[in-house]
């Protein structure tokens, strides 16, 4: 078994929540991108969770697979826990909601994850065949965190 001749490793740096033109999002000045490392070969892509640069302690974790594409699912806000949304395979576009303002990124593998914090809004839509999303959690499960109204 070999680590394969050539690899290659990225890391993508964090930003806040920006539009097109790279400019913040009114808003959402506390949402972030997480940095991702990368390693992609011939033999595929490896993506790495270094939990010591993280926002929170991870206390779940959870993947979202097999979504029909153009399906919608979350569609809530969390009370007190925050999340990490990475996208590991094809694109999922994540809506988020804070009072009037609104934003949409697109995740992919390349993209890095998405730091959400407690109180934003969010729902997410699966735009491909095979699409699917980790999440890494601050909280345990509990359906009274859950806010879905808006």
């Amino acid at each position: 078994m070999t680590d394969g001749p050539s690899v290659a490793r990225s890391e993508q740096a964090p930003q806040v929540a920006s539009d097109a033109d790279g400019s913040k999002v009114a808003g959402f000045d506390d949402v972030t991108s997480v940095p991702l490392v990368s390693n992609v070969e011939e033999r595929g892509r490896l993506l790495e969770f270094d939990f010591d640069a993280l926002p929170f302690t991870v206390r779940r974790v959870f993947m979202i697979t097999d979504v029909p594409p153009g399906t919608k699912r979350g569609g809530h806000l969390h009370r007190s826990g925050a999340q990490i949304v990475a996208c590991i395979s094809g694109r999922v576009d994540v809506e988020l909601r804070r009072g009037a303002a609104r934003f949409t990124a697109t995740l992919t593998p390349d993209a890095g994850g998405l730091y959400i914090p407690a109180g934003i809004w969010a729902a997410q839509r699966y735009l491909e065949e095979g699409s699917a999303l980790v999440v890494l959690a601050s909280d345990p499960f509990d359906p009274a965190d859950y806010e879905t109204s808006f």
